[in-house]
């Protein structure tokens, strides 16, 4: 029995449908699977991302705290100096009053020094003069 052309017809149309159906199959299969690893590619890319993100807002808030750490001990560091400086200059205006005070005494001993010498000098002039006098009565009156 030879099939009939239109069992054979039939049965070729069967076959072609039968093929087509595989063939949509396998292309939906293909076209899921891409689908899939496009979607997996742009979850990976995201993860990556976020990951990076994340990375970044870390080294972001250790810097904002490094500079914050740096911020106060720069200005620690300025209240210091400042200290510092206003501890050397009290000491120094302590110096210099101290200096002052001893050279005011040092000038008053050595004017009372002068003074004494004055003094002594005028009374040793009078003296003198005294004596002077004394020898020259003494003399006049022995010419006499």
């Amino acid at each position: 029995m030879n099939p009939s052309p239109e069992n054979n017809n039939e049965h070729h149309l069967q076959s072609e449908n039968r093929f087509l159906q595989e063939t949509i199959l396998s292309l939906r299969k293909k076209l899921e699977a891409l689908n899939y690893e496009k979607d997996q590619s742009i979850v990976d890319a995201l993860s990556i991302a976020n990951d990076e993100i994340k990375q970044l807002h870390a080294t972001i808030a250790a810097l904002r705290e490094e500079l914050e750490k740096t911020r106060y001990e720069n200005a620690q560091n300025v209240i210091e100096a400042v200290s510092s400086a206003k501890d050397e200059i009290k000491q120094l205006q302590e110096t210099i009053t101290s200096l002052r005070r001893e050279l005011e005494q040092n000038n008053a001993r050595h004017e009372e020094a002068l003074q004494k010498s004055r003094l002594l000098a005028r009374d040793k002039q009078n003296q003198l003069q005294e004596t002077i006098r004394k020898l020259r009565n003494k003399l006049e009156n022995s010419k006499e």
